[in-house]
């Protein structure tokens, strides 16, 4: 794969990520976390593949992530490295949020598995 395919794939990738969050997960994070994979979100916590849909499936549909920005992609045989940007909408009293990610992902068995992610939040919050 050229990395402009590595980069289109995770994009689709994380686009759908963000459809699920609120929404039914269905096997979503079953066929795409790995099953060792670690979250820190933007407050430091640390999560696992366990127990993640039950985590973001309260989260409503307007306050999901949005679409990826910034998107850049480095591979390194089988592993790429990605680092971008998403706002996550606000809602009630609490203010909308640009976070920056970096993640860790493998090509496993010709399909991408993410290892880690994790986000912080920038500045802030937007308002």
């Amino acid at each position: 794969m050229t990395i402009d395919e590595v980069r289109d794939e995770l994009e689709r990738l994380y686009l759908e990520w963000f459809e699920r969050v609120g929404g039914d997960p269905g096997d979503f994070f079953d066929r795409v976390l790995s099953d060792d994979w670690v979250y820190i979100d933007y407050n430091g916590a640390v999560r696992g593949k366990p127990g993640y849909a039950d985590y973001i499936k309260p989260v409503p549909p307007a306050r999901a992530p949005r679409r990826p920005r910034e998107l850049q992609v480095r591979t390194f045989g089988d592993l790429a490295i990605v680092h971008g940007a998403y706002e996550v909408p606000g809602g009630g009293t609490d203010p909308d949020r640009t976070l920056r990610f970096t993640a860790v992902w493998i090509d496993r068995d010709s399909m991408w598995r993410c290892l880690a992610h994790h986000t912080s939040a920038v500045g802030d919050p937007v308002s």
